[in-house]
């Protein structure tokens, strides 16, 4: 998938075009990863890169966002055996150990606990 077509399309588009087969969840990472490989060094917006692991990601083909490359926030949606700093340098060398419940944090927003294993079960990859 070229570049101007990738950038024509939001997430919706992207799962449309990859459900009709007319690209592979694999052109639509790659072209996910070389957008945020020119991009990144001047928006500096992703701490843990992870395009391996895309690549590799098996996902639910019948799942609404099959294929179509997600990034997670470093505020919340902990991954286990990732970093996660919450945006602060004191917490560099943070790694999740487990995706976190809600009944783990009191005062946590509800959507902190299940956001991240629902879009990992709906198909995107990360």
């Amino acid at each position: 998938m070229k570049q101007s077509e990738y950038l024509r399309y939001d997430a919706t588009a992207l799962a449309d075009l990859i459900q009709r087969g007319e690209v592979t969840p694999r052109e639509v990472c790659e072209a996910a990863i070389d957008r945020a490989t020119r991009v990144n060094g001047s928006l500096n917006a992703i701490c843990h890169p992870q395009f391996t692991e895309a690549l590799e990601q098996e996902f639910p083909a019948s799942s609404v966002f099959s294929g179509v490359p997600l990034l997670l926030k470093d505020l919340a949606q902990e991954q286990a055996g990732h970093p996660c700093t919450y945006g602060s340098r004191g917490l560099t060398r943070n790694i999740a150990p487990r995706i976190p419940s809600l009944s783990d944090v009191p005062g946590r927003p509800a959507w902190c606990s299940w956001v991240a294993p629902r879009l990992r079960n709906s198909g995107s990859k990360r």
